[in-house]
């Protein structure tokens, strides 16, 4: 049975190898009057992470209530760095930056209780920060 794999960009349909480890595939080389296929060897890769999205994205994981809490608040910090964060071009998700801001920002809202209850600041950074979705990756 054929499977649809992505090669270099290419979608081509390859049959897999007895051990399920590659795939053989005819990639077609040549010009639009004709081509000679030739079948290579190909050994499927893991997805890479998502580790950079687009800034709505990272909005949309913060929810509402932390949000009014840091803009009703006063705290200057807080504050200044969700506008730097939501006027960036993207979100890099390993970030030192980001890391330290979302310490604070979290730290803060911890003070005034609008993490969910029994949640704890890490546990809340580490849902901010996990891996990008499709739907969210920055181009």
């Amino acid at each position: 049975m054929q499977n649809q794999i992505k090669v270099n960009g290419a979608w081509v349909y390859g049959d897999p190898t007895e051990d399920g480890q590659k795939y053989r595939v005819k990639i077609p080389v040549g010009n639009s009057f004709g081509y000679e296929g030739r079948v290579f060897m190909i050994t499927p890769t893991q997805p890479q992470p998502i580790r950079i999205i687009t800034v709505s994205a990272m909005q949309g994981r913060f929810d509402i209530d932390e949000e009014v809490a840091i803009l009703d608040g006063n705290d200057t910090k807080s504050k200044a760095f969700m506008s730097r964060m939501l006027n960036a071009k993207n979100i890099d998700l390993d970030s030192s930056k980001l890391s330290k801001g979302l310490d604070h920002v979290l730290n803060f809202l911890n003070n005034q209780g609008a993490i969910y209850e029994n949640v704890t600041p890490e546990e809340r950074k580490t849902k901010l920060t996990e891996d990008g979705k499709e739907e969210e990756r920055w181009p």
